[in-house]
């Protein structure tokens, strides 16, 4: 996946979804992308999570959010409901995964429920807070890229503040999902078996 995600982040053009989310996004503005969507955190979970973003936002004026939202109608409804119309938090539409891997790659933090974030986000030294009380990734946890929150409102908001009082929050760490060349020793170790079986 790291090798992918490099890959990509090299290759990305402005597409037409990125011009539209520039033209909600403020200037001067530090970026915090949020995801959420996992069935465990369906109900009050949620809810607190989006109470936390609503904190984050109302004390730091510098800030401003992005959250595609999941289509599925028990995410929609909820977060809709908690955060629609709110100053700075903006609700989109599902994006694209190279819209995703730009918006991992220029944001400041990133509080999630995915998976596949918390193997991408490293890549760009991006904090990350996972939004869940366990993680198949803890790899991300103790290279310190990455911190399990939860989905107490609380501790979302005081963990986000701590990151956030930095004015740089990039991590210079190594990423303890690859180096982005895995894809090219595998290629090399099949043509390696290959001509020794000839």
């Amino acid at each position: 996946m790291v090798d992918a995600v490099r890959h990509l982040a090299q290759k990305i053009k402005p597409a037409r979804e990125l011009d539209q989310l520039k033209g909600v996004l403020g200037p001067q503005k530090r970026l915090v992308l949020v995801t959420t969507h996992r069935r465990e955190n369906w109900g009050d979970p949620m809810r607190h999570i989006c109470q936390a973003i609503k904190r984050i936002t109302e004390t730091h004026e510098d800030l401003q959010v992005i959250l595609p939202v999941h289509p599925n109608p028990v995410v929609k409804d909820m977060i809709e409901s908690e955060l629609k119309n709110t100053s700075r938090i903006h609700l989109v539409t599902p994006l694209s995964y190279e819209a995703l891997i730009a918006l991992e790659r220029d944001a400041d933090l990133i509080l999630t429920d995915s998976g596949g974030i918390q193997e991408e986000a490293p890549e760009f030294g991006t904090p990350l807070l996972i939004l869940r009380k366990t993680t198949e990734r803890p790899e991300a946890l103790i290279s310190g890229l990455a911190k399990l929150v939860g989905t107490c409102e609380q501790t979302i908001t005081d963990e986000a503040a701590h990151i956030l009082k930095c004015k740089h929050t990039k991590i210079d760490r190594q990423n303890p999902f690859g180096d982005g060349h895995g894809s090219q020793r595998i290629a090399a170790a099949v043509e390696s078996h290959i001509n020794s079986a000839d």
